[in-house]
């Protein structure tokens, strides 16, 4: 109702708004763009909730007309890494690894549940070792110098070798499960490879696509893989290990896994904990073989987020004496 509106002028003084991005023209527009003019809010914060480009649409290294960012939150160290590298100029003492958003819908509470349901209508043991494998889509990478026209296919073949080598010195039950991406032209092939393979017998492979969730068959999983995927950085924070498979040799993703990340995000992955890069089927068998022998990890970075973007930013940006207010008083948006 109009008459029931409430204006800017109608609000009590703001010390700090927080906005992420979803696209131009955004409600977090008049926030990143107006916060402090606008809004008369002290101070701007922005969360970068991916892994991609900062900003989004907005590319917050280039746009001259966005207010100044006092602090950046983002999931964890290697989000912190990629903003650095991103944001060169950006101070680094201002980006804060306050945990990961997206675990909102990981359902951690159900991932006993889920990997014990999954795994019975999958046919897997309890002590069995499974792999999800997350599948991409060859055409995505068309632009990328050198690839092979069918990136994705030879990339699961080359993986599914070395899955072969580790299931053929490990004595207990090895499950392969595949998960083509919705678009692959392909998939087929992929979760029917376990028929037109001479497997060792200890391994199988199943089909982990729908109507199985990705929590569903990411907790089923000990270890999940694939070429580039989000889920790779997302594992840790479901309590699992992640391998990138960036194989050497012609038509691989290798060179093209080093182009985009560079040497210092490589080393700011090799640093996260449970988080590989396998560079042939031969290092991915010896991964593989490593991680077998361990627990399953703890899930890190996923508990209370909001409290962390509070302690580790807000507390500190607005903890100065010149903003002269009780903690009590202080207004968020």
């Amino acid at each position: 109702m109009l008459g029931d509106a409430i204006s800017l002028a109608d609000r009590e003084p703001i010390d700090a708004v927080v906005a992420s991005v979803s696209d131009k023209n955004g409600p977090e527009d008049l926030a990143l763009f107006g916060g402090k003019g606008n809004l008369g809010a002290r101070k701007t914060f922005f969360i970068f909730e991916g892994y991609g480009g900062v900003g989004g649409a907005f590319n917050l290294g280039t746009t001259d007309q966005m207010e100044k960012i006092d602090g950046i939150f983002c999931n964890d160290s290697f989000a912190q890494a990629l903003v650095h590298k991103l944001l060169p100029d950006y101070p680094t003492d201002h980006i804060y690894a306050t945990g990961t958003l997206a675990a909102e819908g990981f359902e951690l509470g159900k991932a006993t549940g889920y990997r014990a349901e999954t795994r019975t209508k999958l046919g897997i043991g309890t002590d069995a070792f499974a792999m999800l494998y997350l599948g991409d889509v060859s055409a995505d990478y068309a632009k990328v110098p050198g690839a092979h026209p069918n990136i994705n296919t030879k990339t699961f073949e080359e993986t599914l070798a070395g899955v072969e080598t580790f299931a053929g010195a490990e004595k207990r039950e090895v499950a392969l499960i595949v998960r083509p991406h919705p678009r692959d032209p392909d998939k087929e092939k992929l979760v029917n490879a376990g028929e037109n393979e001479h497997l060792p017998g200890n391994l199988s492979v199943k089909n982990g696509s729908k109507p199985f969730s990705i929590n569903e068959v990411a907790y089923a999983s000990d270890v999940i893989v694939s070429i580039a995927g989000t889920e790779n950085f997302f594992a840790p924070a479901r309590g699992r290990r992640s391998i990138f498979l960036a194989y050497d040799g012609p038509g691989f993703a290798g060179d093209a896994f080093r182009s985009f990340y560079g040497p210092e995000l490589i080393e700011a992955i090799r640093r996260t904990l449970g988080v590989y890069i396998a560079s042939s089927s031969t290092e991915l068998a010896e991964i593989l073989e490593r991680i077998s022998k361990e627990p399953l990890p703890t899930p890190v970075g996923t508990s209370a987020v909001v409290a962390g973007v509070l302690d580790k930013g807000l507390t500190h940006h607005l903890s100065s004496s010149s903003f002269g207010n009780h903690p009590s008083q202080r207004r968020f948006e």
